[in-house]
């Protein structure tokens, strides 16, 4: 007979743990089945460790700053194996703190890998669950133990995303999820990838004088992020030295790994040999005009470049593989599991939230996500989030925050777009902290006078988009934000004065 639960959770990341916490409140009987430890990637080898990693490389970019504030050190030296021992220090403190949290709430963890059973003899009820031992599970000898849930919540993450021919190995090529195996700091990598998690490692190497060159695809650094943002940390990383080659791709066939490095060939994406012509979504462009609008590169555009390192960041995958969804009426597109708009799956009682349902992939929209599930198996409400309140951050140097509608999509979207942009540099305290580049940028409607959108590039920009988060969920207007009162010297008072320059008050931006 299965221990039978209210709600079983499969995968015990910020999606699991924190859906089974908050449904344990609600007096529910939960479950959790983890194979890779409580805390999912984010804690393991994404969020924490890398934010660790980068707090370790602020600490060693400042000191050589310090001669600007009066503050003069000799002889200081970056210990890359003693920044690993405190990034999983603060795993293990903080998996701990997930581990006490489940004792306390009485929640069941089981460690192995969970696959849905269909209805059978042996597992009548179809929110049974097969836990079968890690060690075990690739073999597929062990039919596992089993439980039951009346709701079932898939929470099984996302992994890199892998490319042919560049299959990390610890040693020369690696991802985000290997990047842990390097003994020692490389002298040179080659990054391909300029999304968040490429920036964001290339900001650490660059801080740790590892001489840092990025590849992307497309024609900007964040994508994703509105495109004043992108331009702008595209002129500040290429500034500091970070060599950038955008519209670019890696000849893979023509990779070469040796003892001492990594031989790569770099070209302009759908590069032809017969004609020179490189074409990018704008229109035909000459190889030289993408070459000098938006790339380090000059004489030849194919470029091979011998690296110490390197590292793929092309995106990551949802893990729907090998948990059962065949014996399931569950759809996927695209690689990713098929919701409604209350997070449920073509199965009424199994429920899908988190990295294994596409789209943005972030911990805290797992988190959300899978209490606004429980809110709705529960009868309490529960609505899929909007994407469009959802804060992103890069914690690269400079960081990189935003919510809401970029201006363009704003304006596509036939909104009557304001634009209003706040620099640091007319910030005293942004000043104070030696930290004037970069601005904030309020994006709003100027026929509901709606904010729409917060995107923010500078020194300490993911703690400073919270506010504008609230701003956005309260539906507030810059006339609304300009009521605020914000504390003088912070750097808080970057989203009041621009709330000013959109009422047309600004007195501080010299607009």
């Amino acid at each position: 007979m299965s221990q039978t639960y209210d709600i079983v959770f499969l995968g015990g990341g910020p999606a699991g743990y924190v859906g089974a916490l908050f449904a344990q409140k609600l007096g529910l009987k939960v479950a959790i089945v983890d194979r890779d430890g409580l805390g999912g990637t984010c804690l393991h080898r994404g969020c924490i460790p890398s934010k660790s990693l980068l707090k370790s490389a602020e600490m060693y970019r400042e000191h050589h700053r310090g001669r600007d504030f009066g503050v003069e050190s000799e002889g200081v030296r970056f210990h890359w194996d003693v920044a690993l021992k405190r990034a999983h220090e603060v795993i293990e403190t903080l998996e701990r703190g997930i581990q006490f949290l489940m004792k306390k709430g009485a929640i069941d963890v089981y460690s192995g890998h969970g696959r849905l059973l269909g209805p059978s003899i042996f597992a009548p009820q179809a929110g049974t669950i097969s836990v079968i031992p890690a060690r075990e599970a690739a073999s597929g000898l062990s039919e596992g133990e089993l439980i039951s849930g009346t709701h079932v919540v898939l929470a099984t993450g996302s992994r890199p995303r892998s490319l042919p021919g560049l299959t990390p190995d610890g040693r020369r090529i690696f991802d985000s999820d290997s990047l842990w195996k390097m003994e020692t700091l490389p002298k040179s990598v080659v990054i391909l990838g300029g999304g968040v998690i490429g920036v964001e490692w290339a900001s650490l190497f660059h801080d740790l004088g590892v001489e840092v060159t990025v590849v992307e695809m497309t024609d900007r650094l964040l994508p994703g992020e509105d495109e004043e943002i992108s331009r702008e940390l595209m002129r500040l990383y290429k500034k500091k030295g970070i060599r950038l080659y955008l519209g670019y791709e890696l000849d893979r066939e023509r990779l070469h790994v040796t003892d001492h490095g990594v031989d790569v060939v770099l070209r302009p994406r759908r590069y032809n040999t017969s004609d020179r012509n490189w074409h990018g979504e704008e229109g035909a462009r000459t190889d030289r005009e993408v070459a000098s609008a938006h790339t380090d590169a000059s004489g030849p555009l194919e470029t091979t470049l011998t690296v110490e390192a390197l590292i793929v960041s092309v995106g990551r995958v949802p893990n729907i593989e090998d948990i059962g969804l065949e014996n399931t009426r569950i759809r996927t597109k695209d690689g990713a599991i098929v919701v409604n708009d209350t997070y449920q799956t073509d199965e009424a009682h199994i429920y899908a939230v988190g990295d294994v349902i596409g789209g943005l992939m972030l911990a805290h929209l797992a988190s959300r996500e899978a209490i606004e599930a429980v809110l709705h198996m529960t009868g309490k409400g529960g609505q899929r989030v909007d994407p469009k309140l959802v804060p992103k951050a890069t914690y690269s140097y400079p960081e990189v925050a935003s919510m809401g509608w970029t201006e363009q999509d704003a304006r596509q979207a036939g909104y009557a777009v304001g634009v209003a942009k706040m620099p640091y540099r007319a910030i005293g305290k942004a000043l104070i902290e030696g930290e004037h580049d970069g601005f904030l940028k309020l994006v709003y409607d100027r026929d509901s006078e709606d904010v729409l959108g917060v995107h923010i590039i500078g020194v300490r920009a993911t703690e400073l988009i919270g506010e504008a988060s609230l701003a956005r969920f309260m539906e507030m207007s810059p006339w609304e934000l300009t009521r605020v009162i914000h504390p003088h010297p912070t750097l808080s008072e970057l989203l009041g004065e621009a709330a000013f320059i959109a009422e047309g008050t600004g007195v501080h931006s010299g607009a």
